[in-house]
């Protein structure tokens, strides 16, 4: 079964209020107790059953907190005079509906008359509305139970004042399930004469016998504008024809007004069916078609690419009539002027792109300042942060930034490194949970580094929880490209890539040591320790769920968007323990014994004078074969699998010891004579190393880190002044 959402939607129930009545925000809403075998006669159930009035931001945490308590949650159709909701309370008709009430949704989407709104109460069950203009009080319960009739539905859902499922919220009287917009089109309401059929003799329009020709083809032509078939047509004018005429005209005028609306534009229904889930638009340089839908297993909107190909064989059951000829709806939709169709794909959150197709699709929750998020303040700061108020600040400001302007990036990431059950997880669902559909949970490394990316489209908020092997270096410059670059380039399966605008920020978790390979001068990660502080102790993460279930990302969003963040360097985050911990665990074989030799003060391994003990004109001088042969000694003991030549050794010792003076010297060397068995000492000319003095290599070393360390405190003999080398860094470049 696909796991359900598990925080409540507004903006689908936005949505549908707006489609009921554009012109409006205050709606009647009510509530009942939607718990199955609650007594509806207790005070919980009695307390639950009460109307508000007013607006959907103004009600979004009491209707919240009664969806949570057991509550269903319906608004009043059509429009009252907020005083109450009885049938003297409603004003004007805003729509019929259908509840199918388990009846089949496909003869709703095969009517001529397609409706404005369905949505999904429960698994399989669907509710449709149709807008409509113009309808007097007293027309309004025949048509309904037309409708009822029509489809099957509820016969009970009649009268004018009824109530519907709002959209966004659970439905609790079984296993929870969030009530959702199944489709939504945009187009103007219907006349109220639409659906009159068989309404009673006194309620029906009369078409007097001087002007039913005319009368009648006016109706063709509106229907056929509407999309009513050439073959559907003829059955709707003869029944127009009955009801509707005071002497009905013969069939055989009614067949020659249908052969004359033939000629005319079809398949608008159709076309319009197609087009509520389908478009064809430019993907970079491909003409692809898009497709809408709602993927059963993310649980969520989504947007797929598809070949022509596939939706040809998908619709190849299907057809339509044009003029004396059937043809497939698939080639009829392709090449009609009104399908639907982009200039191109792009993600733009907050802004209005003409003639793109923007897969923006807003924000899951409205900020609500009532509401509390203190619990996830607080584990934010005792935890994620570890009581460090610097980090906490850091953290805080770029999580308000990205609900701020979600349409740029700092170019940095978190990255989080403890146990299993430290609360990480939970922490940026939390998060994601402001996002919606655009908050991604990824548990491969090939999908945030792989070739098909597809599910980082319309992504503005990516977890990737252990989903990296920081061994494998080839991560590293596509995870940099994902945090810093401006632009995603979107490669599906089938469709050739394309670019979008990166709006990715990513948060990470590992319960490994080595979570990332950073880099010895990486900036760009703010990692972070997270201590055991609460470790297994249900009750406290107990208690950070329900908040969660309370409304508290919408707390949040209020709190994160009331933080001014101009003062917070976005881009360079903490330099904290765990990244020196990160950049330790990556460094190079070379890098790693650099490091350990600034650690300790001596430069072979313990046994040789103190760095800091200039031999010669200030400069620690060693024999360079001597030191090679203390990295592979080194290298060996650490079982590095990469071991550098003596010429990538010098190359790299460069770079971390710029002050690296080569050139060729007389040394005392020992060596083993093999004739006298025995080590001996001698002076040679030999390649020959000359180091700074120990404070100033770790200074340099510190430069190429970016970071500082924390040295051991030097307790050697206290080194004497340095003479002058009369040398440059890079004179005579020997490697050794």
């Amino acid at each position: 079964m696909t796991e359900q959402p598990t925080t409540i939607n507004l903006t689908d129930a936005e949505r549908f209020l707006k489609r009921i009545d554009p012109t409006t925000t205050r709606f009647t809403f009510q509530t009942f107790d939607d718990r199955k075998d609650a007594d509806k006669e207790s005070k919980l159930s009695r307390a639950m059953a009460k109307i508000h009035h007013g607006t959907l931001t103004d009600l979004a945490s009491t209707l919240k907190g009664k969806n949570d308590d057991g509550a269903g949650i319906y608004v009043t159709i059509n429009e009252t005079n907020f005083q109450g909701r009885e049938a003297k309370d409603i004003k004007r008709i805003r729509a019929v509906f259908a509840d199918l009430d388990g009846a089949p949704l496909q003869p709703v989407l095969d009517f001529h008359v397609q409706p404005h709104v369905i949505t999904e109460t429960s698994p399989g069950r669907y509710q449709a509305f149709w807008i409509i203009e113009g309808m007097e009080l007293d027309e309004f319960r025949p048509i309904q139970e037309e409708i009822a009739k029509r489809f099957n539905g509820d016969p009970k859902v009649n009268d004018k004042s009824r109530v519907m499922r709002l959209p966004g919220f659970f439905h609790r009287k079984l296993n929870p399930f969030l009530t959702r917009i199944e489709r939504i089109n945009d187009e103007p309401p219907y006349p109220a004469d639409i659906f009159q059929r068989g309404a009673a003799e006194d309620e029906t329009p009369v078409v007097e016998e001087g002007s039913r020709n005319t009368s009648l083809t006016s109706w063709a032509g509106v229907l056929r504008q509407r999309g009513l078939s050439a073959a559907a047509l003829g059955d709707v004018l003869l029944t127009l024809n009955q009801h509707l005429c005071e002497t009905p005209l013969p069939d055989s005028e009614i067949a020659q007004i249908v052969k004359s609306a033939g000629k005319w534009k079809a398949g608008s229904v159709e076309i319009q069916e197609l087009n509520a889930e389908y478009a064809v638009t430019w993907a970079g340089t491909s003409a692809v078609i898009l497709r809408e839908g709602y993927d059963q297993e993310l649980g969520r909107k989504t947007v797929w690419f598809v070949k022509k190909e596939d939706l040809a064989l998908m619709l190849a059951n299907r057809s339509i009539e044009a003029g004396n000829k059937q043809i497939p709806l698939f080639d009829h939709w392709l090449k009609h002027p009104e399908r639907r169709q982009y200039s191109s794909v792009v993600f733009a959150p907050g802004r209005d792109v003409p003639g793109a197709y923007n897969m923006w699709r807003g924000w899951a929750v409205a900020p609500d300042p009532s509401a509390s998020c203190n619990l996830f303040l607080a584990h934010m700061r005792r935890v994620i942060c570890d009581n460090d108020e610097e980090i906490y600040r850091w953290v805080e400001g770029w999580l308000a930034d990205a609900v701020q302007h979600p349409d740029t990036k700092p170019g940095t990431a978190i990255v989080m490194r403890g146990l299993e059950g430290s609360g990480k997880g939970l922490f940026v669902q939390y998060i994601g949970a402001m996002y919606g559909e655009h908050f991604v949970h990824l548990q491969q490394g090939e999908h945030l580094v792989g070739r098909f990316n597809a599910q980082l489209k319309g992504c503005t908020l990516c977890f990737a929880d252990e989903a990296l092997f920081a061994g494998n270096r080839s991560h590293g410059n596509v995870l940099k490209g994902l945090i810093t670059e401006p632009t995603l380039m979107l490669e599906m399966k089938y469709v050739n890539a394309f670019p979008v605008a990166n709006r990715v920020r990513l948060i990470m978790a590992s319960n490994e040591d080595w979570v990332l390979a950073t880099g010895l001068n990486a900036r760009r990660f703010c990692v972070l320790e997270v201590p055991m502080t609460e470790r297994e102790n249900a009750a406290y993460f107990d208690a950070l769920a329900s908040e969660m279930a309370a409304g508290g990302p919408a707390a949040l969003m209020a709190h994160l968007l009331a933080i001014d963040v101009t003062g917070i360097d976005l881009r360079n985050p903490p330099k904290t323990a765990a990244l020196m911990e990160q950049k330790h665990l990556t460094m190079t074989p070379v890098q790693k014994w650099w490091y350990e030799r600034l650690l300790n003060g001596y430069l072979l391994d313990m046994e040789t004078e103190y760095w800091d003990q200039p031999t010669d004109q200030g400069l620690l001088w060693m024999v360079g074969k001597e030191v090679y042969d203390d990295y592979l000694k080194h290298a060996r003991d650490s079982n590095a699998r990469f071991r550098d030549t003596p010429e990538s050794f010098g190359k790299a010792i460069g770079k971390l010891c710029p002050g690296l003076i080569r050139k060729k010297k007389r040394m005392s060397v020992k060596w083993f004579d093999t004739h006298m068995g025995e080590w001996v000492e001698d002076t040679k000319l030999v390649n020959a190393h000359g180091y700074p003095p120990l404070k100033d290599c770790r200074t340099q070393f510190e430069k190429v880190l970016g970071h500082k360390v924390d040295w051991p405190e030097d307790d050697k003999p206290d080194s004497s002044k340095p003479e002058e080398s009369g040398l440059k860094p890079g004179d005579a470049d020997i490697p050794f």
